[in-house]
């Protein structure tokens, strides 16, 4: 063994070895080099701690030939240590100069803070790093003489741009085509619609339920599975989804999930029942889920550049060589039965995610495939562990993506991949198909998948690609101004930010807090927030309004706890609906040790506080300080593109392109004999809003209503709803804001008996005893 080749002042540390013997082995060859160095007078202080239960060794070299440093110390507890972890971190570097030489690229950055300059030298496969003036970087490494070397050798990771938050999905994705990968996170696909995706949510939803609650009995999952279906109603619909195939496909995966159980979920491994296949091909584990940390747990990770929203958080028992070791590590589902090295992936960057959140080594991940192709009856559990290489290239390719997607690049894409195989079975290749023809000038002869690429695009007229052209461009503008507000949520710090866009030394109010059962999405619970400390100040002085989009983080860097909307504003108070309990960020149980022990409160620890009893969602809420920031929906931005796209797909949306780029003229029906029988409708409206009520409910097409503050628009739309009704239509109404909604739901109380209100109710006057409220329990 040699340590010819390890770099000054660099930490290596040697990994997953197979056999203790390889241990010993170790300690034998460190011993004849050190004594065949004549300047080892000192030899006595370099030690080697060795423990039953340990499999690494960490060394620490100074330079090449001349001198091994003393203290080889403490031998960790847990082998699975990304060697990374303990190296100096350097945030937010700024790129004044980049130059290219044959062997390397040169990068010039300076700390803006203080000034202080630094080279970063780009070797072997970082070369291709594309990487420009004025980009920032985040650099793990050792400085000497403030430069620092990456190359393919040593264990040195650059992150470009790490303000910009990539998506887990989209850097694994990116393997198989990095277009599709880009695409799919501009745009909001509405594939979540299909039978095959809500199948997937749902089981998902239920596997996570009986995990949270760590109950996987009948009793429990026939109640959980009634739960969701009610809570899911809306979702079947749209997907045309019956309700009895749904529960048989459900009641299949309750089988598979209760034999996961008997397996996996307990305090010990259990011996012939928990044994599962490791990824890097060495002898199989016993391992247990001893605890649950959290299910849909989102992090934010702008150390890496990365977001994600883990499956779940787990404590993992794992039983190797006769010693039980403990770890956190995240659980990735996967309810289709075909393995992809994509989930791999995924599973390895929410392992570098924890890593960030919990700020402990973790080193492997546990991917679970519900339906196994080998038909095992607990479905298949996989430990993935993550290996510096891998992460390595991970990375670099989390950095190309983020060259396409930022400013720079505003609408170049990475280059189709032209495969009739791969494109034929690809689910957004007409939106693929579009980008390039709008902004590569693309043809079919060149796409080299002619037959495909005509049949997405041989519709579309040049006025039809330059509209969409012309919207994307606006689009991508607005998304540029509104990607600029998210990073000043970490950047910074209570004492620099604006005080008027983010609100610090929140507290929770337990008592305020109440919860929607069969609600998704960004509506889960309601709940009231007040300022510790505020020195007078009211919350009013502020810029937060009704309905504005919020992030609700802890002040000991634990971002985007939950998001939500601004419900009411007060003085003393803000209220917010959100879509999660802000739990507070990890919290270490008793017996947590950095070294030894990565113990955290899991959701079963919490239950049992006394001030759990008293309140059942956690001790940690009313003792975390939370930040509040105003915040930008990006999602709104990627449903505006993916109806752009939308509107420009295939013939079926013909005539809305007449319409809205042709400028087609709308129609109208010319009998006026339909509008005799609404007289009673048409006494209380003036002349311009009999008008207005008669122009809609002639349109064939759609009818435009313009009226200033106070003209009675709301009072009009309620009376052509009314006359709708009564004509037999179905009426769907939809505004910005709930308020809105409200205003005019409120004018139709006791009108009619079959009206659902989805979403949540703003105004106060639509109580429990109302019509459109009790009507929308029904249809539950």
């Amino acid at each position: 063994m040699s340590y010819e080749h390890v770099p000054e002042a660099s930490l290596v540390t040697l990994t997953r070895q197979k056999e203790n013997v390889f241990v010993e082995e170790s300690r034998k060859a460190l011993k004849r080099q050190i004594e065949d160095k004549e300047n080892f007078e000192n030899v006595q202080h370099n030690k080697v701690q060795l423990t039953g239960d340990c499999k690494s060794i960490k060394i620490q070299a100074t330079k090449y030939n001349e001198k091994v440093k003393e203290n080889i110390d403490n031998l960790e507890r847990n082998e699975d240590k990304p060697t990374f972890q303990n190296l100096s971190k350097i945030h937010n570097l700024l790129v004044v100069d980049v130059k290219d030489t044959h062997k390397s690229k040169k990068v010039t950055l300076i700390n803006e803070n203080n000034l202080e300059e630094f080279l970063l030298n780009l070797c072997d496969s970082w070369m291709d790093t594309k990487i420009f003036k004025n980009d920032t970087v985040s650099i793990f490494g050792e400085f000497k003489h403030r430069t620092c070397t990456a190359n393919d050798t040593n264990n040195v990771i650059i992150i470009v741009n790490p303000d910009i938050l990539v998506s887990s999905t989209c850097v694994s994705e990116a393997y198989g085509c990095m277009r599709r990968a880009i695409l799919k996170e501009r745009i909001s696909s509405g594939n979540f619609n299909t039978a095959s995706a809500i199948l997937g949510t749902l089981s998902h939803e239920y596997f996570q339920d009986c995990l949270k609650h760590n109950d996987f009995s009948s009793s429990y999952m026939d109640l959980t599975l009634k739960q969701i279906m009610k809570k899911n109603i809306p979702k079947l619909y749209f997907a045309n989804l019956k309700e009895s195939k749904v529960i048989k496909e459900l009641s299949e995966r309750k089988t598979i999930y209760h034999n996961f159980a008997e397996c996996y979920i307990g305090q010990v491994p259990k011996f012939g029942l928990g044994k599962i296949e490791s990824i890097r091909g060495d002898e199989h584990s016993l391992v247990c889920i001893s605890k649950t940390l959290d299910v849909e747990e989102r992090i934010w990770s702008p150390a890496f550049g990365l977001k994600g929203v883990l499956d779940a958080s787990i404590e993992v028992k794992v039983l190797e060589n006769k010693t039980l070791k403990k770890y956190i590590m995240p659980l990735e589902i996967k309810t289709a039965w075909k393995e992809d090295h994509a989930h791999n992936l995924q599973t390895i960057l929410y392992c570098v995610m924890m890593n960030d959140h919990y700020k402990v080594d973790v080193g492997s991940g546990l991917l679970y495939y519900v339906k196994s192709s080998n038909d095992q009856k607990a479905g298949k559990l996989k430990r993935i562990h993550v290996s510096v290489q891998e992460l390595r290239e991970i990375l670099k390719t989390r950095n190309e993506i983020v060259w396409y997607i930022s400013n720079r690049q505003r609408h170049i894409l990475p280059p189709m991949i032209k495969d009739s195989y791969v494109c034929g079975k690809c689910n957004i290749r007409s939106t693929c198909f579009l980008y390039n023809k709008a902004f590569e000038k693309g043809t079919s002869e060149e796409s080299g998948v002619v037959e495909l690429f005509d049949n997405a695009t041989a519709h579309l007229e040049e006025n039809h690609v330059e509209f969409f052209r012309k919207w994307e461009e606006l689009i991508k503008l607005e998304e540029e101004n509104m990607n600029q507000i998210r990073p000043q949520i970490w950047n910074t710090s209570r004492s620099n930010s604006d005080p008027t866009q983010s609100l610090y030394n929140m507290h929770l109010d337990l008592n305020s807090i109440i919860e929607f059962p069969g609600s998704t999405g960004l509506c889960q619970l309601n709940c009231k927030f007040f300022q510790i400390d505020s020195k007078g100040r009211s919350l009013l002085d502020t810029q937060f309004c009704i309905n504005d989009f919020v992030v609700v983080s802890s002040e000991q860097g634990h971002y985007a706890l939950s998001t939500g909307f601004v419900t009411e504003i007060t003085p003393d108070y803000i209220c917010l609906t959100l879509d999660k309990k802000p739990r507070g960020g990890p919290k270490h149980a008793t017996d947590f040790d950095i070294e030894s022990c990565h113990s955290f409160l899991g959701l079963q620890d919490r239950s049992k506080k006394e001030e759990i009893i008293k309140n059942p969602l956690g001790f940690d809420l009313a003792t975390t300080s939370y930040r509040i920031d105003r915040d930008e929906l990006t999602s709104s931005i990627k449903l505006v593109r993916q109806n752009l796209v939308s509107l420009l797909m295939d013939d079926s949306t013909r005539r809305l392109r007449q319409l809205i780029i042709d400028l087609d003229a709308p129609r109208y029906s010319r009998t006026f004999s339909t509008l005799t029988n609404y007289n009673d409708l048409k006494k209380d409206l003036n002349e311009d809003q009999i008008n207005a009520f008669e122009l809609a409910l002639k349109a064939e097409d759609y009818a435009l209503i313009l009226g200033m503050p106070g003209t009675g628009k709301t009072f009009t739309i309620a009376q052509i709803i009314k006359a709708l009704l009564r004509r037999g239509e179905s009426v769907l109404l939809a505004s910005y804001t709930h308020s809105a909604v409200d205003n005019v739901l409120s004018k139709l109380n006791g009108h009619s008996k079959e009206i659902l209100r989805i979403g949540d109710k703003i105004r106060y006057l639509l109580n429990e005893g109302s019509t459109i409220v009790s009507s929308m329990k029904q249809h539950k």
